[in-house]
C-alpha cells in the first residue's frame, strides 16, 4: 500500500515538471545554434536594389551598414572549412563573389566561393542567406542555407 502510494506521488511529481517545463515560455538553445535564430528590430523595409557580382567587402558594407543586418559567422567558418578540408594540392582559391538582390520585404544574399585546380573549376561552395522583414512584428529574422557542390570529372 505505502509502495502504490510512493508510487503515485512520483508520478505526479514528475508530471508536474514536464508539463511544468514544456509551457516554459523561456526556449534557448545551444549558443552554436542561437547565430541560426536571429533576428532584429527594423522600423521598414529593405527597399529595392540589386547588386550583381560584388566583392566581400562591399557585400559585408552593405550588409552592416546600408541594410544594418548581422553577418553570420557561419561565412567565415564555409571559408576556413574549405581551406582546411576541402583544399587540397594543387587547388587554390578562385575569387569570391557576392550578390545582393533586395525587394521590400526580402533582402537576398549568396556567397559564392570557387576552389580551382589549374584553370578549372574543381569545388564551389554557396551560401545563401535571406533576411525577411515582418510587417506585423516590426522583425528581420535571417534564413539560412548552405550548399557545397562538387564538379564531376
Amino acid at each position: 500500500m505505502k509502495r502504490n502510494a510512493y508510487l503515485l506521488c512520483v508520478v505526479i511529481i514528475l508530471g508536474a515538471l514536464m508539463i511544468s517545463g514544456c509551457s516554459s515560455k523561456k526556449q534557448t538553445g545551444p549558443v552554436e545554434h542561437q547565430q541560426l535564430t536571429w533576428h532584429e528590430k527594423r522600423d521598414k523595409p529593405f527597399g529595392t536594389f540589386d547588386y550583381p557580382k560584388i566583392t566581400e567587402n562591399e557585400a559585408f558594407d552593405l550588409l552592416e551598414n546600408k541594410f544594418k543586418v548581422k553577418i553570420p559567422k557561419f561565412i567565415s567558418q564555409v571559408k576556413g572549412m574549405l581551406q582546411n578540408d576541402v583544399m587540397t594540392e594543387g587547388v587554390q582559391t578562385g575569387v569570391s563573389e557576392y550578390t545582393m538582390y533586395a525587394s521590400s520585404v526580402e533582402l537576398k544574399v549568396r556567397a559564392y566561393y570557387p576552389l580551382n585546380e589549374g584553370n578549372e573549376l574543381s569545388v564551389f561552395a554557396l551560401v545563401d542567406l535571406k533576411y525577411s522583414f515582418n510587417k506585423e512584428k516590426k522583425r528581420s529574422p535571417i534564413d539560412f542555407a548552405k550548399s557545397f557542390n562538387d564538379n564531376l570529372r
